[in-house]
């Protein structure tokens, strides 16, 4: 056993727990009473290792947790122990204070742009330097604000590590004909998809704050994905994923629920990628402000990273771009994929609350409560913007195909705004 960790962890609120292991590792979070595992959660190249909890109320007993974690040639374990009360003492302090890590050796800061800058630059112009292109403050004032504080400060640049989650997949949703084209059911998505003939999206872009997510007691793990994407059959996604699995604290007159929980940054280029691609050292907590862009565009040979010339859109790119901005922290990450023969139809957009296939199969929804999608819009072919509202969009509701309960619903708010809203486990 590498570590103790001992914390006192304040009942009905989410903790953060944040330990020091292994670079780069595949940690496995498990149950130290019965050895079974619980969660699997990645280090980041510093080797520190992030998962929340949550208890239900507080307990006489003491939880024990063990995480495993290994590279391809060293492993440790670790070992926790949580006291769950409103009372730290000295053998059981409270966690560490929740903080934003220091700059690392993989981020490069953007400078921020002048006011008049923010107004005068073109397109080509902002492209050139590195930053994205500027919406219509008119059509898309919720995209003009969110684009004008992103250019106007300075933003860090991490260079994404990848991890291939190879248990956890992105899918596209069932296809068929509906009866009614405009308001479709499926057992895994729920949202808005814009149609269009092909040749029409380029580039697609949403904002959401990353929900807090709880599961059922006595169930399997539970899975939910936010992401804006392109395309279905080839499908590009960028989001981000909330994983939670419930253990229970037996004390002698009563059970205690405690909620673990994992959120990671992902991408994924079906059918390139088979599965998720998690950004290991671009950490999200719930709450953060998430910006997901994902569009079709060359890579020029010659490219320096980030924050360097960005191509503009064109479906007949070389290569895939995703990017996500953490609006909160003001950090940001940029994956590119190279396309090769896929080529991508670019007539559908769409902006998803999803259940992943785990194994190939269903697993029950988190619980996310509602969630708020805005700066929904996509960029055409001709280079005007759309808002989800402003296109052909089917607005598509999740029900279990195994159950037939209502899982995930979305409503419009505005012409670029959408609210999520969960409804059950399965």
């Amino acid at each position: 056993m590498d570590q103790v960790y001992r914390y006192t962890i304040p009942p009905r609120l989410n903790s953060i727990i944040r330990i020091r292991t292994l670079p780069n590792a595949c940690c496995v979070i498990n149950d130290a009473d019965d050895g079974n595992p619980l969660l699997v959660q990645y280090s980041d190249p510093d080797g520190f290792l992030a998962f929340d909890i949550c208890p239900a109320g507080e307990s006489v007993e003491i939880a024990r947790l063990s995480v495993d974690a290994k590279t391809d040639g060293e492993s440790v374990q670790h070992a926790l122990k949580f006291h769950f009360s409103n009372k730290p003492n000295d053998k059981y302090p409270l966690p560490p204070a929740q903080y934003r890590s220091p700059p690392r050796r993989d981020e490069r800061i953007r400078p921020g742009l002048e006011l008049s800058e923010c107004l005068s630059l073109q397109d080509d112009e902002l492209l050139a330097r590195g930053y994205p292109t500027r919406p219509d403050p008119e059509l898309t004032p919720s995209a003009f604000d969110t684009w004008l504080r992103i250019v106007s400060n300075p933003i860090a640049f991490i260079e994404p590590h990848l991890v291939a989650r190879s248990d956890v997949a992105g899918a596209p949703r069932p296809l068929g004909d509906p009866v009614n084209r405009d308001f479709i059911d499926t057992d895994n998505w729920s949202g808005f998809q814009a149609e269009a003939p092909a040749g029409t999206y380029v580039q697609v872009f949403g904002q959401w704050q990353v929900p807090e997510v709880s599961g059922a007691i006595l169930s399997p793990k539970a899975y939910s994905g936010l992401w804006v994407g392109l395309g279905e059959g080839v499908l590009v996604q960028a989001g981000t994923a909330q994983e939670c699995i419930v253990k229970l604290v037996h004390e002698p007159s009563v059970i205690v629920p405690v909620t673990l929980s994992t959120y990671n940054a992902w991408t994924q280029f079906r059918p390139i990628q088979p599965t998720a691609q998690l950004i290991t050292n671009f950490p999200i907590r719930p709450g953060d402000v998430i910006l997901g862009d994902v569009w079709i565009a060359d890579k020029d040979p010659d490219i320096g990273p980030p924050p360097s010339l960005i191509p503009p859109p064109s479906l007949s790119g070389t290569h895939v771009w995703f990017q996500l901005i953490n609006v909160t922290t003001m950090k940001s990450t940029r994956v590119l994929i190279p396309r090769g023969s896929v080529a991508v139809p670019g007539a559908q957009a769409e902006w998803i609350m999803e259940r992943p296939q785990v194994r190939g199969g269903s697993p029950p929804l988190a619980n996310y409560g509602t969630a708020t999608m805005g700066v929904a819009a996509a960029r055409r072919a001709d280079g005007r913007y759309v808002l989800y509202r402003d296109a052909n969009v089917t607005s598509i509701t999740m029900i279990s195909h195994h159950s037939g309960h209502e899982m995930s619903s979305v409503a419009v708010v505005d012409k670029s705004t959408m609210r999520f809203k969960w409804h059950a486990f399965e």
